[in-house]
């Protein structure tokens, strides 16, 4: 699962920002929200949101304004 994370973060040009106001989580195949990352700026927050559906992932927060698991963003792999 990290493969295809990191894979789908480098080609968005998504750098993790041990600081960066952002959250995005990720679930594995489980279910288990088994990874976070911070990542700073809004490009970043919404770069990610826009572009890792193209690389096989959905995002199930949905309402941008709100935080769900202590993340922004919530990603589960659902295949390309």
């Amino acid at each position: 699962m990290d493969d295809k994370i990191n894979a789908a973060l480098e080609a968005l040009f998504i750098d993790e920002d041990k600081y960066g106001q952002y959250v995005l989580g990720f679930r594995n195949s489980d279910g288990v929200l088994y990874r976070k990352i911070n990542v700073d700026g809004l490009n970043a927050f919404v770069g990610a949101n826009e572009g890792m559906p193209k690389h096989g992932f959905t995002n199930e927060v949905k309402d941008m304004s709100k935080t769900v698991q202590g993340c922004d963003a919530i990603f589960s792999y659902v295949g390309k």
